[in-house]
This record gives structure tokens, sequence and C-alpha cells, in this order.
């Protein structure tokens, strides 16, 4: 989804968070039902030593880093706003 992917690009880029990609099979997909369905869609997700534990066994709400979810939750925000103001 080039649209979105551009949207998020600036985002990320007014609001000063680094933006990389992350190759990490059977983990971190939670857009793909959503991508399946026909939606654009992209997983935003803040990378730590413990992301190499998402959707295993070894997961726990102790993993969790409340600045990612911050830092996930603004680039959303400023994204949906972006997308409002083009309608």
């Amino acid at each position: 989804p080039s649209r979105l992917l551009n949207v998020i690009k600036q985002s990320c880029k007014q609001i000063g968070i680094p933006l990389g990609r992350v190759s990490m099979v059977g983990a971190l997909v939670d857009h793909i039902p959503f991508a399946n369905a026909g939606f654009d869609a992209i997983s935003l997700v803040s990378i730590s030593r413990s992301s190499w534990w998402v959707h295993t066994a070894n997961d726990s709400v102790e993993q969790l880093h409340l600045r990612g979810f911050e830092q996930a939750g603004n680039v959303a925000m400023n994204v949906i706003e972006k997308l409002a103001n083009d309608l």
C-alpha cells in the first residue's frame, strides 16, 4: 500500500520517530488478515530485544514497553489526521 506507506513515512519524519523494516517470519504480522481482506494495512511495532519472543510461548506482558506504544500511537494519530484531511 504505497499511499499508506508514504503517509506513515511523512508522519514518522514529522514526529521524529525512526522508521525501518523488520523481517520476522511468523511474528509481528498482525496486519495480514486486514491485507488479505483487501484493506491497506501495515503493522506499527516497537522493536527491542524482547521482540524476538512476541507471539511465542515465551511472550509476556512484562516485555511490553510503554514508550513503543506511545510512539506507535502518535504515528497512528498523525496518519489518521493526514488521511482525514485528504477526504
